[in-house]
């Protein structure tokens, strides 16, 4: 079973550095291996997804096989690197370093919110680059798009006609409701972890609230001396390493 895991492994490594090498050659030469290709990864994610017993879980713990199935490969060739880093799990790299990075993507209304947004950035994209005389190709419209999510408001490509100028200021407010409710969720999350501690004491406030005086007052005593105790352990311990 270890070895045809091994297998399996390699076979869609093989596969995402092959998708990944045809970005340099001409397109309609390979296009049926291309499609291939892709449509082997479809069929992977696809077959994973209808096994998973959470189906919404399965999607969140994966985030970069399905933006890596997103047919805009078209238009944006490089979205073929997301497969190759699906395929060596940095997903679960970033899992093990960036914790509250990842917690803050897979939270239900962030996630749901993020995922709609990027959707939107690359089909918005699509129209302006034909519609906006300024953007020649699909990268000039994506880097705008990005550029006017993020409020950065770079300059260098400004949308001119009529319809350009609306989608711009729809993207502007997406831009700001998102990053306002992204802040507020990683502030959430460090307030939590902040007072993880504290929430686990080994008696209840309102419990406490309800001793007489002279019940506090053994209660705090007897805390005072574990406190002194294990700061004495703790000590002691230090040293010796």
């Amino acid at each position: 079973m270890k070895f045809l895991k091994r297998c399996y492994e390699v076979f869609f490594l093989l596969l995402a550095v092959t998708s990944v090498i045809l970005m340099f050659f001409d397109r309609q030469e390979y296009e049926s291996f291309d499609n291939l290709i892709l449509a082997i990864f479809y069929v992977e994610y696809f077959i994973r997804l209808l096994f998973a017993k959470q189906k919404w879980q399965f999607i969140k713990n994966h985030p970069l096989d399905l933006l890596a199935l997103m047919p805009f490969d078209s238009w944006f060739r490089g979205i073929r690197l997301i497969r190759l880093f699906s395929v060596l799990k940095l997903n679960v790299y970033f899992k093990q370093k960036f914790p509250i990075l990842i917690k803050v993507f897979t939270n239900n209304q962030t996630g749901i919110l993020l995922l709609w947004l990027v959707v939107i950035i690359f089909l918005i994209s699509v129209p302006i680059s034909y519609i906006e005389p300024k953007m020649h190709d699909y990268y000039d419209a994506l880097w705008w798009a990005i550029v006017t999510v993020s409020t950065v408001g770079y300059g260098d490509l400004v949308p001119v006609t009529p319809i350009g100028k609306v989608i711009a200021v729809i993207l502007m407010i997406l831009g700001i409701g998102t990053m306002g409710a992204l802040m507020g969720n990683i502030a959430q999350i460090l307030s939590t972890r902040q007072f993880k501690n504290k929430a686990q004491l080994p008696f209840y406030i309102k419990d406490f609230e309800r001793l007489n005086d002279e019940a506090k007052a053994r209660v705090i005593s007897r805390c005072q001396r574990e406190i002194e105790l294990e700061l004495f352990h703790q000590t002691n311990t230090q040293k010796q390493k």
